[in-house]
């Protein structure tokens, strides 16, 4: 039986060390930070510990096997080990909770032998027959308690493997309150987690007297027109804003009598431009509005010719917000793809869109922490 402490920066450096020295079939007994001086003996810096076990030799079935014709002697009955961990004190690691042979002549085989079937009992008390902290099964150490379960919720919500990585590593450290065995206090952690990630959100702000240009951008199909004209509603209607509609998606086929349609319905005008100079005109003449929602027309991350033109369109329009609009069913690394092409043109917020067509929004949550964009809206469905 070896049980012993493993000292790195971080968890997953000191896993790895777990992993290296132990193998896969090792079970974590306990983690936690600690400081430790720094080089002058003033300066802290806080690292991570892991407690650590592998049994060797793993005894026989516990239950009473005999050969036939022979009687089993009963196994003396000892305390329960899981009733010695829980009854222990939270601070207490497994170092502390370690024995030795005692005085009245225990052997150290027998006393070892004891241990094990004591720490068989302990890792089924915990549970810690789980994956690996990327649950793809590749070896690595198990998992205590319900990380197992939050790892595989992540993965069908579509978290990267990066992503799910860098939450159970802080879940390692700090479970919350309820500890390993607390599902749903795992899940409010996992989520504070996830949040701090996120930059603060970033919806349009409208002060009448005080002008507001918004711009939509990103590529077709994703949602623009509506995603416009479900703000322009929100402004005009419910809060009484001066609003108007400026349309520069011209390429789009119908692209015109959509926009055109939702501007009678909402009652706000609608102004179309074909050239930056138009832009230009329109924005100077729309100086009354308190809000001018531009909707661009759809470019692809690799369309350089049309990432320019979309540039100079927008120079003349000088927005203070330029949303980049993408689609909650696309695929991650195509938003990230598009994240990076638009930062060119401007973009400071993120809108995503068509959350009513898919469950799993992990894609969405990464794309919005890589970006480090705030969001601004989400949308859903078609109805404006």
């Amino acid at each position: 039986m070896k049980i012993k402490k493993y000292l790195a920066d971080s968890m997953s450096e000191a896993l790895q060390k777990v992993k290296d020295d132990l193998g896969p079939r090792a079970v974590l007994l306990n983690t936690r930070q600690v400081k430790k001086e720094g080089a002058i003996g003033i300066l802290t810096k806080k690292k991570v510990e892991i407690t650590a076990a592998l049994d060797e030799n793993p005894p026989p079935a516990r239950g009473p096997v005999a050969l036939p014709g022979t009687a089993q002697a009963p196994r003396p009955a000892q305390p329960s080990s899981t009733t010695r961990a829980l009854s222990s004190t939270p601070s207490a690691g497994p170092a502390a909770r370690q024995r030795t042979p005692s005085a009245a002549g225990e052997t150290s085989e027998s006393w070892a032998q004891r241990l094990s079937l004591d720490l068989q009992d302990l890792r089924e008390a915990l549970r810690v027959l789980t994956p690996s902290p990327d649950h793809r099964g590749r070896g690595a150490l198990p998992l205590p308690g319900q990380l197992r379960a939050l790892s595989e919720g992540m993965d069908y919500s579509g978290f990267s493997a990066g992503s799910i990585s860098s939450c159970l590593e802080r879940l390692l450290i700090a479970p919350g309150p309820g500890g390993f065995e607390d599902g749903e206090g795992l899940k409010r952690q996992a989520a504070r987690f996830i949040a701090e990630s996120l930059p603060p959100s970033a919806s349009t702000v409208v002060k009448k007297g005080v002008r507001t240009v918004a711009a939509f951008v990103g590529t077709a199909g994703v949602g623009k027109t509506t995603a416009a004209a479900k703000i322009a509603a929100e402004f005009a209607l419910r809060e009484g804003v001066r609003v108007c509609l400026v349309a520069a998606d011209v390429e789009r086929v119908g692209g015109l009598d959509q926009i055109r349609a939702l501007s009678e319905i909402i009652g706000v005008p609608l102004h179309v431009v074909y050239t930056p100079e138009e832009m230009a005109r329109v924005i100077r003449d729309q100086r009354q509005m308190d809000l001018v929602l531009i909707d661009t027309a759809g470019v692809g991350p690799g369309e350089r010719n049309k990432l320019e033109a979309l540039r100079d369109m927008l120079r003349e329009a000088a927005p203070s917000e330029v949303h980049l609009i993408l689609g909650a069913t696309a695929d991650p690394r195509h938003m990230t793809d598009a994240a990076e092409a638009f930062r060119t043109a401007g973009v400071n917020r993120l809108l995503f869109t068509k959350l009513d067509e898919t469950f799993r929004l992990g894609g969405v949550i990464d794309t919005a922490a890589q970006s480090k964009l705030p969001l601004s809206y989400l949308t859903n469905g078609r109805s404006v």
